[in-house]
């Protein structure tokens, strides 16, 4: 399960982009860097998704993570820790689809033994958007029953750094193939200079 994506969606054409995006987001090291900052990785992943021609926006919400004995509310009212902003934010994807790439925290508290992202239907009931069982034992709800009133706000600072994100994002997207070869060689390189110390190559 380390650093992988949960991906049920039943459309294949979104699961295939969903795919490229999360691989492109590891190569470039975002879900290291900004995994942890929803309002950003959301945001971003819409932009992304709305110039594929999906019809993407976010949504505000917070997210219940349980497992036997211990709860976790991501983005709960009253449990943002100091310097964090309350709530939690998702993409929703052509108003059937929930795509949630801002799992850092939870990954702090589980030993990185969450998933860096979860795509999978709506499953819309009463103040909630989805809920899923996962074979870890896990049950995890994104809920609407409380949304943060800071969201819109903290989602408007966001837009410079997102646009900064987004300009990373297709200057490598451009290049991908090129960075990929390169990135295979260093391996190689790597390699072979453990070889020649003698050390054991798997």
């Amino acid at each position: 399960m380390k650093s992988a994506l949960l991906d049920l969606l039943k459309n294949n054409a979104l699961s295939e982009d969903i795919k490229q995006i999360y691989y492109d987001f590891k190569y470039l090291k975002f879900f290291d860097d900004y995994g942890a900052s929803c309002f950003a990785m959301a945001g971003l992943l819409c932009k992304l998704l709305n110039e594929k021609g999906y019809s993407a926006r976010v949504q505000g919400c917070h997210s219940l993570i349980q497992k036997p004995g211990f709860d976790f509310h991501l983005g709960g009212e009253g449990f943002a820790k100091k310097e964090q902003i309350d709530g939690h934010v998702i993409c929703i994807v052509d108003e059937a689809y929930l795509i949630d790439f801002g799992l850092g925290n939870v990954r702090k508290y589980f030993d990185e033994l969450f998933f860096r992202c979860i795509a999978c239907d709506l499953t819309p009931q009463e103040n909630l958007l989805a809920t899923l069982e996962l074979e870890s034992g896990m049950h995890v709800e994104w809920r609407t029953d409380w949304i943060s009133p800071q969201i819109e706000v903290e989602l408007r600072l966001q837009v410079p750094y997102i646009q900064q994100l987004l300009v990373v994002y297709h200057r490598y997207q451009k290049n991908r193939i090129a960075h990929l070869i390169q990135k295979n060689m260093k391996l190689k390189k790597t390699k072979n200079e453990r070889n020649n110390d003698g050390l054991f190559s798997l």
